[in-house]
Parts: structure tokens; C-alpha cells; sequence
């Protein structure tokens, strides 16, 4: 059974074939505050030639130098090889040394200059900086690339490419990257099964079924709440497409995708770093979305407006036929009814259309079919205008929804909230 942590959940409503699915983007992500974070290479354009200098700065830390005070432990700067192999990370040579000097620029934040010679560099050199072995305040802090004050981790490794003019052409190959994530399309519902497609840093589909099982958590709604269902999926490699075939697929049933993005990993590394798809991970232990977003998969409510031939009264009755609205249910608090007409009945000569909040009693025909009844002495006419709002319901309609299951439906159409109007005219 798939199991693991997210920081958003997904939703798939399913009608026959087809579904729609909608994202929810909860970032619960952490904010570094322990560790420390460098910027990106400032000083150039660099040439192939004496007295270069390369500007780093690094905030959360005053970084530290060796005991000779001229370079930086950790910090390493390589030429790359002609002979790299295309989808292989770049073959390093030569060291070029350099000398350090460190300038304080604030309470916690300083800079580098490193002053090297760069006449016999390869094309593009390698900045390299060993989270592991790099520091700052006395070798109290280190690097936190995942900014999850999880620091010195191998994703926090810090390196640059730096293209030198007029030095030694370098062949293709896979340059190295700490924190590259791996991509995967929305979960989308569709004949039977819910699928994503994963994609890792080099465009291939390099994943195991055992890690995505151990880091999807697919829950199903049942009375009103969701629970972890056990699904058996299937990971085809060549494509990259992640099935999971769910157990009801009645028009109406609802489920919820969950993802822990961190515990997503490439099967093997890539340039040297075996790659997720979030580096924060705290923000992804154990931690499911607990606010999905609710999808309708059907339209709103057919209805018809008649006055009754008994009482006398006006109403308006609502067909709502492939909704799943329990009619029995509702009550006067689920719904809002406005009405825009002429008061005294004199074409707004002499006074303007109101539009008013109006009381009425409801009234269950059958399982499809409700009435509003509106006052006798509302006065309405022939072209008053009126408008029905309707907030979410969530209703059971057991045997009478479908035969297989009495799941929840959420009713929802086009508003944030969840609501739906119907306007019309008598």
C-alpha cells in the first residue's frame, strides 16, 4: 500500500470516462534559518589568462580559511576533460589553485575573492564547494542548499560552470547538479485508473515501482471522510507513466492523491547525484495534505419555474436529474434566493426594481426534483428576474446514487466556494 508524505494534495471525481482533477499547492516548506547559502559567481566574463578573480558571497556566515588564510577549505576549482561521454557527468582534471581573500559585509554575511590564473583552462571550469567540509563562524555552520536547516547534506553541495574564453574546448557530458528535482504531470483520472508521468533530471523515466508505491498514498472518500485505500499499480519505465487502478469507478466517486516529494528518488544518479523531488525535508516527513481541492463532474441543475395551481403560491422547481443532491436534505440554510422585481407593479415608473433577499419554504417532490416556495404577497410579475444560490452540499443517497456504494458526493460548479446559481426569469 502505497504510504509517505506530500506537500499538496490532488482530487479526481470520476464520470464515466472522464474526469477533471484539480492541484492543491499547500507549500509547507521550511525556511532555512541554521545554515548557510552562497550566491552565485560574480567578477566575470573570465578569460584564459593571469590575475582572474571569482566573487562569491555567502549569507549566514563569516566562511572560514585555512590556517594559512589564502584559500578555503572545501572549495575546489577544476579544469574538465575533452573525453566526457554525452549523459555522463563531466570527467574532472587538473586543480587550478587559488588564493582566498574573505571580507566581512554584515552580522552574518561575507564574501570571497578568489584571485587565480586561468591560461591553461579548460573552456568551462568547475566550481565545487563540499557542503560536508566547507564552514563559517569557526566551523559552526554549513551549507544548507535545501534550505530545511537540515544542513551539510550531499544535496547541499554547492557547484558552478564557468565558461572561460579562449581556453581548451570541452566535450558534452553531464554536468553535476545537487538539487536538480525530478518532474511528474498532474494525477489525472481516465478509464479506470489514475496515472502521473515522472520524468527525471536528464529527461528519462529512471525510477523504481517500489519507491513511488512507498511515497503515493491514494485515500478514498467514504461518508463524508477520506481513507487509505490498498491499490495495486504499475510503473512502465520506458514511458515514465505511473497507474493506479482504483477500485470504484462509479460516476460521482471521489478520490485523493497525496505525494511525499522528497522521499522521490531517481533509481540511479545522474552526474553524480541521485536527484529528488524536493529537497526540503521537513516539510516532507510523514505530512499528507489535509485540504483537497473538490472537482464537479457534473453540470448544474436543470430547473423550471411554475406557480402553483393549488395554493396559489409562486415557486421555482429545480430538476436536479445527475447532480446527487439529496432533495430530502435540504433545508432553507443551504440555499439563498434573490429576487429583482417591480414592487408596485408599474413598469419602474415611478419606483426602480429592487432586488431582495427573499424568504420561502422548500419543499422535496421526489428524489430529483425541490421546490422554493416563495410569499404570496411578493408581487412578483411576469419578467421579474430571480437568482438561487446553492452552498455545498455533501449528501448520501446510498442505493438511490448508485448500486455499489453510498460514498459522499461533493456537489460543486464554478465558485471558490463551492456554491452554484441558477438564475431565471418568471
Amino acid at each position: 500500500m502505497p504510504a509517505g508524505c506530500s506537500l499538496g494534495g490532488l482530487t479526481a471525481e470520476i464520470s464515466g470516462e472522464d474526469s477533471v482533477v484539480e492541484s492543491v499547492a499547500e507549500n509547507t516548506g521550511s525556511v532555512g534559518t541554521n545554515g548557510m547559502t552562497v550566491g552565485a559567481a560574480a567578477g566575470g566574463p573570465w578569460t584564459a589568462a593571469t590575475d582572474q578573480s571569482i566573487t562569491y558571497t555567502f549569507t549566514g556566515g563569516i566562511i572560514d580559511t585555512d590556517d594559512a588564510g589564502t584559500s578555503i577549505p572545501g572549495l575546489t576549482i577544476y579544469n574538465l576533460s575533452t573525453n566526457n561521454t554525452v549523459g555522463e557527468a563531466m570527467i574532472r582534471g587538473t586543480e587550478i589553485s587559488y588564493t582566498a581573500v574573505v571580507h566581512q559585509t554584515g552580522a552574518n554575511t561575507s564574501t570571497a575573492e578568489l584571485t587565480l590564473d586561468l591560461t591553461n583552462a579548460s573552456d568551462t571550469i568547475e566550481v565545487f564547494m563540499d557542503a560536508a567540509t566547507i564552514t563559517a563562524n569557526g566551523e559552526t555552520v554549513f551549507l544548507d542548499g535545501g534550505d530545511d536547516d537540515v544542513t551539510a547534506e550531499t544535496e547541499d553541495d554547492y557547484i558552478e560552470y564557468l565558461a572561460v574564453t579562449g581556453g581548451t574546448a570541452v566535450t558534452a557530458g553531464e554536468q553535476r547538479d545537487p538539487n536538480g528535482t525530478i518532474g511528474y504531470t498532474a494525477f489525472a483520472y481516465g478509464g479506470g485508473n489514475i496515472t502521473s508521468t515522472f520524468t527525471d533530471t536528464v529527461t528519462t523515466h529512471d525510477f523504481s515501482k517500489d519507491t513511488l508505491d512507498a511515497n503515493v498514498q491514494v485515500e478514498q472518500m467514504v461518508n463524508g471522510a477520506y481513507s487509505v485505500i490498498t491499490v495495486t499499480t504499475a510503473y512502465n519505465s520506458s514511458t515514465g507513466v505511473y497507474t493506479i487502478p482504483v477500485p470504484v469507478t462509479d460516476n460521482g466517486t471521489v478520490y485523493k492523491v497525496s505525494i511525499n516529494e522528497y522521499g522521490i528518488t531517481e533509481a540511479n544518479a545522474k552526474g553524480g547525484y541521485t536527484h529528488r523531488g524536493n529537497y526540503d525535508q521537513v516539510a516532507n516527513n510523514n505530512i499528507y495534505a489535509v485540504a483537497p481541492t473538490v472537482v464537479s463532474v457534473t453540470a448544474p441543475p436543470t430547473f423550471s419555474v411554475n406557480t402553483d395551481s393549488v395554493a396559489g403560491e409562486p415557486y421555482i422547481e429545480i430538476d436536479s436529474s445527475g447532480t446527487y443532491i439529496d432533495t430530502a436534505a435540504l433545508t432553507s440554510a443551504n440555499i439563498s434566493l434573490y429576487v429583482t422585481y417591480d414592487a408596485d407593479d408599474d413598469g419602474g415608473a415611478n419606483t426602480p426594481d429592487i432586488t431582495s433577499l427573499v424568504d420561502f419554504t422548500v419543499q422535496s417532490e421526489d428524489d430529483n426534483t425541490f421546490r422554493l416556495y416563495l410569499p404570496v404577497n411578493l408581487n412578483i410579475a411576469a419578467g421579474d428576474d430571480y437568482e438561487v444560490v446553492i452552498q455545498p452540499v455533501v449528501t448520501d443517497k446510498g442505493a438511490d446514487l448508485v448500486a455499489t456504494t453510498d460514498d459522499l458526493i461533493h456537489i460543486d460548479t464554478t465558485s471558490d466556494d463551492g456554491s452554484f446559481t441558477l438564475s431565471g426569469t418568471f
